[in-house]
């Protein structure tokens, strides 16, 4: 192919972003429009409106979907009480070894504060981020989080400054 001709799938491609990433916000999307659910993972939750958020991240005996939560940002997820839910977050690292200060993450149920859960571990050896910035993730912090009866939001909440994070959030029963 000519230096300067683009494929055609490249034209809605924005300019740095992998393909892959593409398709991957692509199929998340689509399982937004479905009913909120991955297509990937049953029971791993969608955030409600930033399907551009899903990041695939590889490596370390660790593969799947993850959600980057921007510093200062918020992700939604729709729930359906009573369930119980698993919410993993890892950080953004430059390198593996680096271990800056915890970030906490406010965990709010229909708006109301639940819980902050401490992001904090190492980074982990070996895992790629596949969205184009680079750098090392790092270790899971998990909580559970149990949603009510007639409860119907989930959000996440990173404080303003450092790193981007990634976030899962699961059924009980996919977290096996």
């Amino acid at each position: 192919m000519a230096a300067g001709r683009r494929r055609p799938g490249d034209r809605h491609r924005p300019k740095g972003v992998p393909l892959r990433t593409t398709l991957l916000a692509l199929l998340t999307a689509l399982g937004v429009a479905a009913g909120s659910r991955a297509a990937s993972a049953a029971d791993t939750l969608v955030p409600a409106a930033d399907a551009a958020s899903a990041t695939l991240v590889t490596g370390g005996n660790l593969s799947g979907v993850y959600h980057r939560l921007e510093p200062g940002g918020s992700l939604d997820f729709a729930t359906t009480g009573p369930a119980t839910l698993i919410v993993e977050v890892r950080r953004r690292l430059p390198a593996v070894g680096d271990r800056p200060p915890g970030v906490k993450v406010r965990v709010l149920g229909d708006g109301a504060l639940v819980m902050e859960l401490v992001a904090g571990q190492p980074a982990v050896a070996g895992t790629r981020i596949h969205d184009g910035r680079g750098g090392t993730l790092s270790g899971p912090d998990r909580a559970t989080v149990t949603v009510p009866a007639g409860g119907e939001r989930l959000t996440l909440e990173a404080p303003a400054g450092g790193t981007d994070l990634l976030v899962q959030v699961k059924t009980d029963a996919a977290a096996d």
